[in-house]
């Protein structure tokens, strides 16, 4: 097992790597949000694989928060989206 446990780290590392690669890097406010949202799930991920290790559930507060952070802050970007780029006219 704690080969499989090492590889998901590894695995999860690359993510939160690219994923801030992606939040930095990113061309468009778009690729910043996915970025976001990606690394939200990485570091989630990550404390939950380490929990699993360490055969212990004081972390799950820890995951519940680091959730509504990574919710609350694609909810934010999506209002913030909303206003920036209004929808444009469909044509019937």
């Amino acid at each position: 097992m704690s080969i499989l446990f090492g590889l998901s780290i590894i695995v999860i590392s690359i993510s939160v790597f690219l994923s801030c690669w992606r939040l930095i890097q990113g061309p468009t406010v778009f690729d910043r949000v996915l970025g976001f949202d990606s690394l939200s799930i990485s570091i989630i991920a990550g404390i939950i694989i380490l929990s699993a290790l360490w055969k212990t559930s004081l972390y799950i507060d820890a995951i519940l928060i680091f959730s509504l952070f990574g919710f609350l802050g694609s909810l934010s970007f999506c209002f913030y989206l909303n206003k920036s780029y209004p929808e444009s006219k469909h044509h019937e």
